[in-house]
């Protein structure tokens, strides 16, 4: 199931235009940041010479998103399609097909509820989204989010922010 999911992000991901950052303003352009995974398609490089030359003004907005997350409709919208997908995926396996899974993991995707599935995928969107945030400030590079990058990275905790946050801090060096 993921190695579809993942043929169906790569598809998209190829049919994704050229966008023109400089045309963007900095809420635009960390919106952009933060709902795209800029190191997978080829926006990466392109979008990282903005990030560091609107750092002023785009900075402060991405560590409003990590503080805050994703707002109320981005989380209803994912929600929904979460809802949306875990039928298709009901349907898929009610099929037949194994996917290429074990029996194992076959039962515990059938016995998955609509809600249980909800709830994963909208926890993996608000730490995706805020992770995007901190590599965000990584990217741009400015003095507020180096410093926001070291205060999440000296956490004792292994979390996957403070992991992400040191990974950042790495980049900058």
């Amino acid at each position: 199931m993921k190695y579809l999911l993942c043929i169906a992000f790569l598809s998209a991901a190829s049919l994704h235009a050229q966008v023109d950052f400089g045309q963007m303003s900095p809420n635009e352009l960390a919106q952009y940041w933060l709902t795209n995974d800029c190191g997978v398609t080829d926006d990466g490089p392109a979008i990282n010479q903005f990030l560091v030359a609107q750092v002023e003004a785009v900075e402060p907005l991405l560590i409003r998103a990590y503080q805050d997350g994703p707002g109320v409709d981005q989380i209803r919208q994912l929600e929904e399609q979460a809802r949306m997908n875990f039928s298709v995926i009901q349907k898929a396996l009610e099929s037949g097909n194994d996917f290429g899974l074990s029996k194992e993991d076959l039962e515990l995707a059938r016995q998955q509820t609509v809600d249980e599935y909800v709830k994963a995928e909208r926890e993996k969107f608000i730490l995706g989204y805020r992770s995007q945030a901190l590599l965000g400030l990584a990217a741009g590079g400015g003095e507020a989010g180096k410093k926001l990058l070291s205060e999440i990275a000296s956490q004792e905790e292994q979390s996957t922010l403070s992991r992400t946050a040191r990974y950042g801090l790495e980049k900058m060096e």
